[in-house]
Order: structure tokens, then sequence, then C-alpha cells
């Protein structure tokens, strides 16, 4: 081997080792915005989860009010048509309210004079007596009850 064989040589073996060096340090390089895009990319993919748990949320699986739903709420269960017709049934005797023998109070509405010639009726006979009930539940009130605790010196024991 001649002496600009080893030159030649040298020469090449040192432009590998600076290409190397370049291609080791674009691999760093690499890796390392390989590690930031890993990084955005688990944020990102949290931040996602986090958006379709909110998504699914709607008045019935959360505290949320029901205006909060929009447009896209699911529908509910369709009712099945029963093939009768609305209101009360044929043959179906209904109930109601009897009106009681013994009301607790009750109202006079009697006119007092004529609405057409002001002529005084308080005397008159009354032609008809139309009766009607309302049935009215009591209002409720709180009862309080106050306790008093009392003390006494006994007039002997204190002697």
């Amino acid at each position: 081997m001649t002496e600009e064989e080893v030159r030649n040589l040298q020469k090449a073996y040192r432009e590998l080792k600076e290409q190397a060096e370049a291609f080791k340090e674009q691999a760093e390089q690499k890796d390392r915005r390989i590690e930031e895009l890993e990084g955005l990319l688990i944020g990102a993919l949290l931040r996602i989860e986090e958006l379709e748990r909110r998504l699914g949320k709607d008045s019935h699986n959360s505290s949320k009010p029901p205006s909060s739903d929009g447009l896209g709420r699911k529908p509910g269960k369709q009712r099945r048509k029963s093939g009768k017709t609305s209101g009360g049934q044929a043959g179906h005797h209904g109930h109601t309210l009897m009106q009681a023998l013994t009301p607790d109070s009750v109202v006079l509405h009697r006119p007092t004079h004529c609405e057409a010639c002001q002529y005084p009726l308080e005397q008159e006979a009354a032609i008809t007596n139309e009766r009607r009930q309302v049935h009215d539940l009591p209002t409720w009130r709180l009862l309080v009850e106050e306790h008093c605790r009392q003390a006494i010196c006994c007039p002997i024991a204190s002697m």
C-alpha cells in the first residue's frame, strides 16, 4: 500500500466519521422530536377523552338542567297506540264528588236590586235555588309547641 492510498483511506475515514457524527446528531434530534410529539399526542388524547366524556352527559345522567340537552337529545320511548278513543270509554260509569249534607259554611249569593230598573229585591221570594259546593283542602299550619323547664329550690334542703 502506498502513502497516497493511506492518505486517501484516512481522508475517507475522516469523512465517514464526520458523516456518522452528523447522522448521530440527526438521529438524536429526531428522537427528541418524536418524544415531543408523543407528549403532545398524549395531551391531545386526554383532552379528546375529557371532551367526549362531557358530550356524553345530559340531564338524565348528570346534574345538568334539561335545557342544556340541546337539539340532539335522544328520543324517548315511543308509545304504542291502544286503539281506544281518548277520554272516557264506553260503558265506564264515572265517579264524582258527592255534595255534603252538612257543609261547613253556606254563602248566599242573592241580588239586592234589579239591574234593569234598580227595584229593591230584598223582600221578594227566590224562584230558583241553585246549589254548588266547593271542596277545598284545609290549609296546613305549622304547630309550634313550647316547652318551659322550671327550676325550684327546696326550702327544706336549703336550710
